[in-house]
């Protein structure tokens, strides 16, 4: 909670806590604002990610740096047409990310299961914000007409 002491004046470290949350949303805002939860994996936070949904493009909300590097979401279902973006690399940067199909064998056959984002290598002199990253991952498969009761887990390697 942030509040004003009894003086009305806002204690520093609140104040530092504000300009935190508004340094992070200069950064990610674009996953915030007018988005909508994606109700497909929504409840699927223990892992460490979070969604929303604006258009056509998926926000996946990272709590956890991924191991290694590479980051594996068993939610969304890419397509050919997949693209995905790490929100706040300056613009020589903020080129796509590489990303390959998670694959699963059920019942015999391969599956979807998911897909593997190649996060790139950052120092904390060029890491975007801190405590939360953002993914913007455009043209999944359309999860619409799936029951979100039975969507697959996300995991972070």
């Amino acid at each position: 909670n942030v509040g004003p002491a009894a003086d009305g004046t806002i204690p520093a470290i609140f104040w530092d806590r504000l300009l935190g949350i508004g340094d992070w949303l200069k950064v990610n805002g674009e996953a915030i604002y007018a988005t909508t939860p994606w109700k497909v994996a929504q409840n699927e936070t223990d892992a460490g990610a979070y969604y929303t949904l604006k258009g056509n493009t998926l926000y996946a909300l990272v709590t956890r740096w991924p191991k290694n590097n590479q980051l594996t979401l068993r939610a969304p279902t890419p397509t050919e047409n997949t693209r995905v973006r790490m929100l706040g690399l300056d613009e020589k940067k903020e080129s796509e990310l590489a990303w390959a199909r998670l694959l699963d064998t059920n019942r015999g056959r391969l599956e979807d299961a998911g897909i593997v984002i190649a996060v790139p290598a950052l120092t904390p002199d060029v890491i975007p914000c801190q405590h939360a990253w953002a993914f913007a991952i455009s043209n999944i498969a359309d999860h619409a007409n799936e029951d979100s009761g039975g969507a697959a887990a996300m995991q972070i390697l």
